[in-house]
């Protein structure tokens, strides 16, 4: 069974766009399903490293058998938090993750932490 790495970072709200749309074509040329659901999750977890970690310093993805992880390293020790549903306007990233990922969770650094995700990528959509 091979392992494909894609390896990218994201330092800007406009580099998350980048990276995503570098996972869409990488994720068409391993035949993932759950292509949405992939971009979604990805998108979630870099935004989340832009916005409170200041930049995603290294994103890894894996693809491996129907395995697809997600890596997203950052410079920051803060634990990152699934927000309730008090009415506040947006948080509700990791909620998203957590529902459409099989796993998710983070791990701390010497530099920082990484937040990772794994989801099924061999069935589901096709977009």
């Amino acid at each position: 069974m091979a392992t494909d790495i894609l390896t990218l970072s994201a330092d800007t709200l406009r580099r998350v766009g980048d990276a995503r749309h570098e996972l869409s074509a990488r994720l068409a040329v391993w035949g993932c399903g759950r292509v949405s659901d992939s971009l979604v999750v990805f998108s979630e977890l870099v935004t989340n490293a832009v916005v409170h970690a200041g930049g995603a310093r290294r994103i890894v993805v894996v693809h491996e058998g129907r395995t697809l992880r997600f890596e997203v390293h950052d410079d920051t020790h803060s634990i990152p938090a699934v927000r309730g549903s008090d009415r506040a306007p947006g948080g509700f990233g990791l909620r998203i993750v957590a529902q459409l990922s099989d796993s998710w969770g983070f791990e701390q650094s010497a530099t920082g932490k990484v937040v990772w995700s794994n989801l099924d990528c061999s069935d589901g959509d096709q977009a």
